[in-house]
Protein backbone atom coordinates (compact mmCIF):
# COMPACT_ATOMS: atom_id res chain seq x y z
CA UNK A 1 0.00 0.00 0.00
CA UNK A 2 1.40 3.45 -1.00
CA UNK A 3 1.75 6.82 1.01
CA UNK A 4 -0.95 8.05 -0.98
CA UNK A 5 -3.66 5.17 0.08
CA UNK A 6 -2.63 4.86 3.16
CA UNK A 7 -3.15 9.09 4.05
CA UNK A 8 -6.51 8.66 1.84
CA UNK A 9 -7.51 5.64 4.18
CA UNK A 10 -6.76 7.84 6.90
CA UNK A 11 -8.76 10.91 6.03
CA UNK A 12 -11.91 8.62 4.94
CA UNK A 13 -11.80 6.38 8.71
CA UNK A 14 -11.54 9.88 10.14
CA UNK A 15 -14.38 11.34 8.36
CA UNK A 16 -16.48 8.21 8.93
CA UNK A 17 -15.74 8.67 12.70
CA UNK A 18 -16.77 12.02 12.62
CA UNK A 19 -20.13 11.52 10.51
CA UNK A 20 -20.80 8.81 12.71
CA UNK A 21 -20.76 10.71 15.79
CA UNK A 22 -22.47 13.33 13.74
CA UNK A 23 -25.76 10.95 13.36
CA UNK A 24 -25.94 9.56 16.49
CA UNK A 25 -24.00 5.68 15.99
CA UNK A 26 -21.40 7.09 18.93
CA UNK A 27 -20.92 3.52 19.59
CA UNK A 28 -18.97 2.66 15.53
CA UNK A 29 -17.06 6.03 15.35
CA UNK A 30 -14.42 4.39 17.70
CA UNK A 31 -13.68 1.67 15.64
CA UNK A 32 -13.69 4.21 12.78
CA UNK A 33 -10.78 6.39 14.68
CA UNK A 34 -9.16 3.34 15.71
CA UNK A 35 -8.92 2.35 12.22
CA UNK A 36 -7.73 5.52 11.57
CA UNK A 37 -5.25 5.56 14.04
CA UNK A 38 -3.54 2.37 12.40
CA UNK A 39 -3.77 3.55 9.19
CA UNK A 40 -1.95 7.13 10.12
CA UNK A 41 0.87 5.34 12.23
CA UNK A 42 1.52 3.29 8.77
CA UNK A 43 1.57 6.54 7.17
CA UNK A 44 4.16 7.94 9.72
CA UNK A 45 6.24 5.08 9.66
CA UNK A 46 6.45 4.82 5.63
CA UNK A 47 7.24 8.41 5.56
CA UNK A 48 10.04 8.13 7.95
CA UNK A 49 11.43 5.53 6.34
CA UNK A 50 11.64 6.86 2.98
CA UNK A 51 13.14 9.88 4.69
CA UNK A 52 15.95 7.81 6.26
CA UNK A 53 16.42 6.17 2.83
CA UNK A 54 16.76 9.20 1.16
CA UNK A 55 19.02 10.87 3.43
CA UNK A 56 21.20 7.29 3.88
CA UNK A 57 21.66 7.61 -0.35
CA UNK A 58 22.34 10.94 0.15
CA UNK A 59 25.06 10.50 2.42
CA UNK A 60 26.51 7.21 0.58
CA UNK A 61 26.86 8.95 -3.16
CA UNK A 62 30.13 9.74 -3.87
CA UNK A 63 31.09 13.49 -4.41
CA UNK A 64 31.53 13.54 -8.48
CA UNK A 65 33.74 16.94 -8.23
CA UNK A 66 36.35 15.07 -6.59
CA UNK A 67 36.39 12.26 -8.99
CA UNK A 68 36.35 14.45 -11.87
CA UNK A 69 39.31 17.02 -10.61
CA UNK A 70 41.35 14.17 -9.99
CA UNK A 71 41.02 12.22 -12.92
CA UNK A 72 41.49 15.48 -14.92
CA UNK A 73 44.66 16.59 -13.50
CA UNK A 74 47.73 16.67 -15.42
CA UNK A 75 50.07 13.39 -15.44
CA UNK A 76 47.00 11.24 -13.94
CA UNK A 77 47.65 7.87 -14.56
CA UNK A 78 43.90 6.67 -12.93
CA UNK A 79 42.78 5.93 -16.80
CA UNK A 80 44.30 3.04 -17.18
CA UNK A 81 43.44 0.42 -20.30
CA UNK A 82 45.11 -2.94 -20.39
CA UNK A 83 46.72 -4.34 -23.63
CA UNK A 84 44.17 -6.28 -25.16
CA UNK A 85 45.21 -9.88 -26.73
CA UNK A 86 45.12 -10.15 -30.41
CA UNK A 87 42.85 -13.28 -30.19
CA UNK A 88 39.85 -10.84 -28.72
CA UNK A 89 40.93 -8.21 -32.01
CA UNK A 90 40.56 -11.04 -34.60
CA UNK A 91 36.91 -11.69 -33.07
CA UNK A 92 35.16 -8.30 -33.86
Amino acid sequence: MSKTQTLVWTIVCSSGGILCITIGLGMISPACFIVAAAFGLRWGFQLMRDYGLSHAVDEAAPDNTELTSAITTPGSHRLFVPPQHPSTLENR
